[in-house]
């Protein structure tokens, strides 16, 4: 049986505490890392973010926010930013560029609100959503986990606010 490294992946709860206390709740002895991909609105000095990586989004203040991070798991490597300094909103091939400069297989982003997954030039990009907020045709209340194993397999998985898992989200495959 495969041996899984698991990332949960949140974004733009815009001060909405409880959400992420749950999570953290729900999920610190089931993950490897958590990662919160901006606008979380917290103060950037949060005891809260001793438990999850904290990027920094277009509403987040204080030098305590990280810009951009690569996060490892098992044999994957992981670009995270917020997306907003990449032009999201109309392209992810920046965000994939600056993933494959740093040696990336992943790219995670927030900022839109729309959760999606799609491949750009060899980079599996992710957006989990907003976890208060949604947008686009699944207008859900989302985050996802990124799992991946030794053998360079991905299972990602997304869930509503319910922890109940949104399947047409859903991806799998070798990276």
């Amino acid at each position: 049986m495969a041996n899984f490294k698991k990332l949960l992946l949140v974004s733009d709860n815009h001060e909405d505490r409880q959400s992420i206390e749950d999570l953290i709740h729900i999920y610190e002895d089931d993950v490897d890392q958590m990662l919160h991909l901006g606008d979380s609105m917290f103060d950037d000095l949060d005891k809260i973010w001793q438990k999850m990586i904290p990027i920094k989004g277009n509403n987040d203040t204080g030098a305590g926010y990280i810009k951009n991070t690569v996060v490892s798991l098992g044999q994957a490597k992981i670009f995270a930013s917020h997306g907003h300094k990449l032009d999201v909103y109309n392209t992810r091939a920046k965000l994939a560029e600056e993933a494959e400069k740093r040696g990336c297989q992943f790219a995670c982003y927030g900022h839109t609100h729309v959760a999606m997954v799609e491949e750009v030039d060899g980079i599996l990009v992710i957006n989990p959503g907003s976890i208060t907020l949604p947008r686009g045709p699944i207008a859900k209340k989302l985050y996802a986990i990124l799992s991946v194993d030794e053998n360079r397999r991905y299972q990602l998985n997304y869930f509503d606010h319910n922890h109940l898992e949104v399947k047409e989200l859903s991806a799998s495959g070798k990276f």
